[in-house]
């Protein structure tokens, strides 16, 4: 992290976290956006730790595609970021060597990694070779894989093995995973491929440094209201992503939500995973904790909406509001946390819209529906500009240029 981070403004930090996102997914659309002009279209004070970002987004987008990008060409273009380049190579390399070093395996019973929650793991699943257990999440196991194909660290979700062994828990893990894999969204955590053998069912998910929201903001911690409303607005992005696929997420918690490393960007994770939970008689306590989180209707049988997922966000944001909350801020969550789904917004987008705007104004949002509807523009850079509105010098020019004409035809008619 650059050590001029902690200088820039809420709203620089907003920006610089937009310009990644939109710089990640106009990468992914074939557009190649260029560093250098986004970089140099920013204040001064801005540009290492925009560089620094775009520079590390792009080395990685492009090693998850299968290139092999050169760290000397990257230090030549920033020397200014070299030092971080040189090493998330270095962390890269130790993993691809400690691998090399590892004799074939012919029977992989034989050769497991200790297990978490009493699934055992083979060190081998399919093309991905496991590197070692990092924890467990609502559904099983989560482990550090290579993908040797693409030279690329994934997640691996490993299913729990009461889950795996009930036929119904398989089918709807592989079918959420078949579905998040459709949704195109730099906050929500995207899924590359499934495996599904007699002992292992997995998933393969982009590895994300970073930390859940319980372990960002352990008890006693006290996030303020622009952190609130910056996760808001990134979750309810990637809810508004799935939506727009038919997908609801159906149980979010907390936990799904992970926060990456570096500007704190939100990643969701576990979509459908509640239908895994609801599968197996014995899943009862394993969804209870997220029970706190869940929509009135939703725990009266019927089944998650749209409108039930924008229920759990705003208990999650409510639940981080540990402080004196603003107006706006306290308006929007109340209002997703309406009993009555009719009551809430329209759509999960327009959260999205009421946080961004409040974030950006300090204001409370409109309260036309309409208005929330409107698609979220994440533009590469927005100027910071604190000027007066240039509308009234500009309208004066014309008023002026339209006199002077005037008065040269008066003239030339005259003489």
């Amino acid at each position: 992290m650059v050590s001029s981070w902690n200088s820039l403004t809420d709203e620089e930090l907003q920006l610089i976290d937009r310009s990644c996102d939109h710089f990640e997914v106009r990468w992914k659309e074939g557009a190649c956006p260029v560093i250098e002009v986004i970089v140099g279209s920013v204040p001064p004070h801005m540009r290492k730790g925009l560089c620094r970002e775009l520079a590390l987004l792009e080395f990685e987008l492009r090693q998850s595609h299968g290139e092999a990008p050169s760290l000397s060409e990257y230090a030549l273009r920033f020397p200014e970021i070299s030092d971080d380049l040189a090493q998330r190579h270095a962390e890269t390399s130790q993993f691809t060597s400690t691998l090399d070093r590892q004799r074939p395996v012919t029977d992989p019973l034989t050769a497991v990694l200790a297990s978490i929650d009493g699934t055992a793991i083979p060190r081998q699943i399919g093309q991905y070779q496991i590197l070692e257990t990092t924890g467990v999440c609502q559904v099983g196991t989560t482990a550090r894989a290579l993908d040797p194909k693409q030279r690329r660290i994934v997640t691996a979700t490993i299913l729990k093995r009461e889950f795996a062994a009930n036929r119904e828990a398989r089918r709807d893990f592989l079918q959420a995973a078949q579905s998040v894999a459709t949704i195109s969204d730099p906050h929500v955590m995207a899924v590359f491929a499934t495996h599904e053998s007699d002992s292992v069912v997995c998933q393969f998910q982009e590895y994300c440094v970073g930390q859940t929201l319980p372990e960002h903001f352990p008890d006693g911690s006290h996030p303020s209201a622009t952190e609130i409303a910056r996760i808001g607005w990134q979750a309810a992005s990637a809810l508004a992503a799935a939506h727009q696929q038919g997908v609801v997420h159906g149980g979010l918690t907390p936990e799904n939500i992970t926060l990456e490393n570096g500007l704190a960007r939100v990643k969701v994770a576990g979509f459908g995973w509640h239908k895994v939970l609801q599968s197996t008689t014995n899943s009862a306590g394993s969804g209870r904790s997220g029970e706190d989180f869940c929509a009135p209707e939703v725990l009266q049988g019927r089944s998650p909406t749209s409108a039930s997922d924008q229920f759990s966000l705003g208990s999650i944001l409510h639940s981080l509001c540990t402080g004196r909350t603003p107006d706006w801020l306290a308006a929007t969550i109340q209002r997703m946390m309406s009993r009555d789904p009719k009551q809430r917004f329209p759509s999960i987008q327009a959260v999205a819209v009421a946080l961004s705007n409040g974030l950006t104004q300090g204001v409370a949002p409109p309260q036309s529906d309409s208005s929330m509807d409107a698609r979220i523009d994440l533009p590469v850079i927005v100027r910071l500009d604190t000027s007066q509105s240039r509308k009234p010098q500009i309208l004066w020019g014309i008023i002026v240029v339209t006199i002077v004409i005037v008065g040269l035809c008066l003239w030339y008619f005259l003489r």
